[in-house]
């Protein structure tokens, strides 16, 4: 039968769980989950594992996801399993952070794993990726231009740290995720499950070509094993190679990490010298890891992104306004990474006590109270000064219309730059933890279009600066009694 009989080796080899007692098995009753946990049945009296079943219902096919829940929730009770079974609008979800359905019922899900596996204290999660699984995800990120960390795909083992930003719950001690399947094709799990006599449910979804990955597998991958019909194993050895290849990486970049960077709160200094000794790859390695350390719950900087922020070292350019509200300065002995806004003033907060304040194009203009004022400059290259937290450099042919200061409105959103999705400024000002009482006057740079800038938050995606703007606006708020004093 293959590798599914054997999975026992790369449970205790490949996913570590040779010492694991309470383990977490995702289950959605199709083919490679229910075949994953009927092995794992079969498997628990001889390792001492306690199996506990977890299955989320995404609320997106009625009265179909209603009875697969169903379905996993029988199955679980005639093996003898405990099992959690649950329900999240993952359509709500979607809305709510303006993203796709893939990417809301992915968040939705490992954030159910996450929490079903805490609560009942368990070393790891089981998943039923399989070797299908890995070579679609080997091809979405080939497509899109990565290197030897996309390309690695997915991991048979990844500890907590590796995926609690994913799943949305850091801060914890928690389990490991596992994919035992990994080596196994769907063709032989399908074949296990004639072999016993299973009946798993079938996700009409998943014939779907809606999405990039139905498309890749419907599609790309039969065309692609009419080259080589053994295509989806030669996809999982180029994800084995690239992911040896990428840790190789990673340990020649810790061992070059003590002299090359300098960290502080909110910032990682990497000094000239040792930057100039190192290879390129590792300068892109290295620009991952420091904006990992700096804002770990966000996505990878792309391929795109990260060549900007190496022309802009190349080229001594003064100061570099990346995603992820973060900015890159040049210094003396070489360049800080740094959120944009690590401190917050003590005193004299700038409050807008009118509902909206026209600016000009160009200019000051002062605010109603007189305490502060707003300074717009149209430039043609980017400043030759860093940034203060006062301070936004915007892409001028983004602006549409007037532009004004104003206050926030009732459900209002803005999309920061590198986000996944709009927020709610509401959010925004709360996860940022921007004072409750400043909260209603807080001003806002605005245009006919939304919300530009929400000083010493974000910056809108749309008015970020990218490698091809030509043209910039460079916008200051100034206290005028500090000035004046």
């Amino acid at each position: 039968m293959g590798e599914l009989l054997n999975i026992e080796a790369i449970l205790t080899r490949e996913c570590g769980l040779m010492s694991a007692r309470n383990l977490v098995v995702a289950v959605s009753g199709g083919p490679d989950s229910l075949a994953l946990l009927h092995r794992l049945t079969v498997l628990a009296p001889r390792f001492g594992w306690r199996l506990h079943v977890a299955h989320l219902d995404h609320g997106l096919r009625g009265a179909q996801s209603t009875n697969e829940a169903r379905f996993v929730a029988v199955t679980a009770a005639a093996w003898g399993l405990s099992a959690t079974i649950e329900l999240r609008d993952v359509g709500a979800l979607a809305k709510e952070y303006n993203v796709g359905l893939p990417a809301a019922a992915r968040a939705a899900r490992y954030a159910f794993l996450a929490d079903v596996a805490l609560a009942q204290k368990a070393d790891a999660v089981v998943v039923g990726h399989q070797a299908d699984d890995q070579a679609e995800t080997v091809l979405l990120h080939l497509l899109r231009g990565s290197g030897p960390s996309g390309l690695s795909g997915m991991r048979p083992r990844l500890s907590w740290p590796d995926w609690q930003h994913t799943a949305g719950r850091p801060g914890h001690n928690g389990p490991s995720l596992v994919r035992p399947l990994l080596f196994t094709s769907r063709a032989e799990i399908e074949e296990y499950c004639t072999q016993h006599q299973l009946e798993p449910r079938r996700d009409p979804t998943n014939a779907s070509t809606e999405y990039s990955r139905g498309r890749i597998r419907h599609e790309l991958l039969p065309q692609l094993e009419t080259y080589n019909p053994q295509v989806v194993a030669a996809l999982g050895r180029t994800a084995r190679i690239a992911a040896d290849e990428a840790a190789c990486m990673h340990e020649i970049l810790l061992a070059a990490w003590p002299a090359l960077t300098t960290l502080e709160s909110g910032s990682v200094h990497f000094d000239r010298a040792a930057w100039g000794r190192l290879h390129p790859a590792l300068r892109r390695l290295a620009l991952r890891e420091a904006t990992k350390l700096l804002r770990p719950e966000r996505d990878e900087l792309s391929a795109t992104q990260l060549d900007g922020v190496l022309q802009a070292i190349e080229s001594e350019q003064i100061v570099y306004q990346l995603p992820q509200n973060l900015v890159l300065h040049r210094r003396p002995q070489g360049w800080t990474l740094t959120m944009a806004t690590t401190t917050r003033p003590s005193t004299d907060d700038p409050q807008l006590l009118l509902p909206e304040l026209l600016l000009s194009k160009t200019g000051s203009t002062s605010f109603p109270d007189g305490r502060w004022r707003i300074t717009v400059e149209a430039i043609a290259s980017r400043p030759e000064t860093n940034l203060t937290r006062w301070q936004v450099l915007l892409d001028a042919d983004a602006i549409m219309g007037d532009l004004m200061l104003r206050t926030r409105q009732p459900g209002e959103r803005i999309r920061p730059a590198g986000g996944i999705g709009s927020r709610r400024i509401q959010d925004v000002m709360v996860d940022l933890k921007l004072p409750r009482e400043l909260r209603p006057h807080w001003p806002m740079l605005a245009d006919a279009a939304g919300v530009l800038w929400i000083p010493e938050l974000v910056v809108a995606e749309h008015a970020h600066p990218s490698p091809d703007t030509t043209t910039y606006l460079l916008v200051s708020l100034e206290e005028i009694t500090t000035n004046a004093s």
